[in-house]
């Protein structure tokens, strides 16, 4: 999906009265994750291809048992989302000796690792893509000593996921029936990570040329039989 720069800017502004602040990646954001369930409670993370299929592995089902279970499939303008259930909170959160604690944190969503960060990784009508983050000013862990918030290799991770999750999306109208499939492509989406971290590293664009041959490899390998 492309977007003009006029609703580019009323994302700014939104994010801006939702209490998060624009920052950079090259930015030292000190921060510590202080285990109080907060985003648990707040947010519902979007799930990536590779999110599901890694979290119905470990939980030891497929991935579409894992969706009907623990999941809600919206169908908004720029195609199919599919979110964590949330009812007061995220259906992944248990409390042990009163501490929130996600069952499924070793392997939890891409979104949910970034946080507080919101990184943003959108193509403009000129052609041109614009990075942009965001960090949530409601957090409590921003700006206590512990480490740096952004992990550009995470970011690049997310980047990478979140682009073939929508390439498949515009291929194909759906992402839910080629979960099983993710094994398939997980090169594909280590080639577009290294790239995007080369290029977050060195400032540039992506190039068309990679973008258009990571789709062609989405291609090939979704329609070829599973070994």
């Amino acid at each position: 999906m492309h977007y003009t720069t006029k609703q580019i800017a009323l994302m700014d502004k939104l994010h801006r009265l939702q209490g998060f602040r624009r920052v950079l990646l090259s930015d030292y954001i000190p921060f510590r994750c202080m285990r109080c369930g907060f985003c648990c409670r707040e947010y519902s993370p979007n799930l990536t291809l590779g999110d599901i299929y890694r979290i119905s592995t470990f939980l030891g089902i497929s991935p579409v048992k894992f969706i009907e279970k623990y999941c809600v499939v919206e169908e908004l303008l720029g195609g199919e989302v599919i979110k964590l259930r949330h009812d007061k909170y995220c259906i992944l959160l248990r409390t042990t000796h009163g501490v929130p604690t996600c069952c499924v944190y070793s392997i939890r969503p891409l979104s949910c690792r970034l946080y507080p960060l919101h990184y943003i990784h959108l193509n403009v009508l000129d052609e041109r893509v614009l990075e942009v983050a965001y960090v949530d000013g409601k957090c409590i862990g921003v700006g206590i000593s512990g480490s740096n918030l952004v992990n550009v290799r995470e970011v690049a991770q997310y980047v990478a996921e979140a682009l073939i999750h929508q390439i498949v999306l515009e291929e194909y109208g759906s992402t839910t029936k080629f979960i099983s499939l993710y094994p398939q492509i997980k090169y594909i989406v280590n080639l577009l990570s290294n790239a995007v971290l080369t290029c977050l590293r060195r400032k540039r664009e992506l190039s068309l040329d990679l973008l258009n041959y990571v789709r062609y490899l989405v291609r090939e390998n979704m329609e070829r039989p599973v070994k």
